[in-house]
């Protein structure tokens, strides 16, 4: 780099070495900063500097000078985008997602570290442990978003194969993942894009099922944006998205939501509140027990969250929602009598 054009980005090379090298616990004197500069073919004299760093301060880069025993300091304290506990939420965030691949999570954490000093950027290699954690291998998935949000602002229609696994033992491979109905292509109108339970669903129109339906977007492969204008403005007219994850158990959903009353102890009522918020209705059975009524959609998993609470709750009505629970634990039942 020739050292007029060096000269002329000193700022910007002081700017980031006061990022890099300094934060609240760790500072840079002047002789240090100048051996920094002269890294990036910079050469700066004590006086110019002085300059310089006022000239930062009135940035919204606010620099603070501090005496560390014979040592004086300047440390960055105010003009980063994100402080540390924000990286650090952020990194949470995508070391327990399950649809961000271990190598992406690796990648978003490394560009994440560069907010931060190098010294807090330790702090956080300290707390990534994304090994153990359950991952989706396909990496294809972020073509798939940019699609899916493609469709979506574009308002048209798209299409994808879903994947599922499947056992088979005729191979060496017991358990593979493949392509649904012989990797038939869905076609769906896109609405939205939604976070339940550590998985991101695209919420969409099915036209032919005339229904709105979920698909988790790390099963979706080989998506497309379609020509066809977007269908299903009816069904989306009222939808909420907080409802929508309220009344569907797991992510499952039914063919309509139904009306359920349930007896609980009244024990329950935090675990009630924690599942439904406040979309409920609360009357008194008797001294220690609620009757609440809710809308979802029945499904194995609602029940499966029934059989978690044991016995301190009771489906109540409607009558062909107690008559199908009483089937499941029949079925249940007699796999246990063997």
């Amino acid at each position: 780099m020739a050292r007029s054009t060096s000269q002329k980005l000193k700022l910007f090379y002081l700017r980031k070495i006061l990022l890099d090298k300094t934060d609240d616990d760790h500072g840079l004197t002047i002789s240090e900063i100048v051996d920094e500069l002269k890294r990036y073919g910079i050469t700066s004299e004590r006086k110019s500097l002085y300059a310089d760093l006022s000239a930062l301060d009135q940035m919204d880069f606010e620099i603070e000078k501090v005496r560390v025993g014979n040592r004086c300091e300047y440390r960055v304290i105010a003009g980063r985008k994100y402080q540390l506990a924000e990286v650090k939420l952020m990194v949470d965030a995508i070391q327990s997602t399950r649809f961000i691949t271990k190598k992406k999570s690796n990648e978003l954490i490394k560009k994440l570290e560069k907010e931060v000093s190098v010294y807090e950027a330790k702090k956080l290699q300290r707390t990534v442990f994304i090994e153990k954690r359950s991952k989706t291998d396909n990496e294809s998935i972020y073509i798939s978003i940019d699609q899916i949000y493609r469709a979506i602002q574009d308002e048209k229609q798209i299409c994808f194969n879903y994947y599922q696994w499947f056992v088979e033992f005729n191979g060496y491979k017991k358990v593979i993942e493949k392509p649904k109905y012989d990797g038939r292509l869905y076609t769906v109108s896109p609405w939205c894009m939604l976070w339940n339970d550590e998985k991101y669903y695209l919420v969409a129109y099915d036209a032919d099922a005339k229904k709105i339906k979920h698909y988790r977007v790390d099963k979706i492969k080989n998506a497309v944006v379609l020509p066809q204008e977007r269908l299903g403005s009816e069904a989306f007219k009222d939808f909420d998205v907080s409802t929508y994850t309220k009344k569907t158990f797991g992510m499952f959903g039914g063919d309509a939501t139904k009306e359920v009353t349930l007896k609980i102890d009244n024990s329950l009522i935090g675990v009630i509140i924690d599942r439904f918020g406040s979309d409920y209705h609360i009357t008194k059975a008797d001294d220690s027990h609620s009757n609440i009524t809710v809308s979802i959609y029945t499904s194995r998993q609602f029940f499966g969250w029934i059989f978690g609470l044991g016995d301190l709750v009771e489906i109540v009505s409607p009558n062909d929602v107690v008559k199908e629970f009483k089937e499941t634990i029949r079925k249940i039942n007699k796999l246990y009598r063997k």
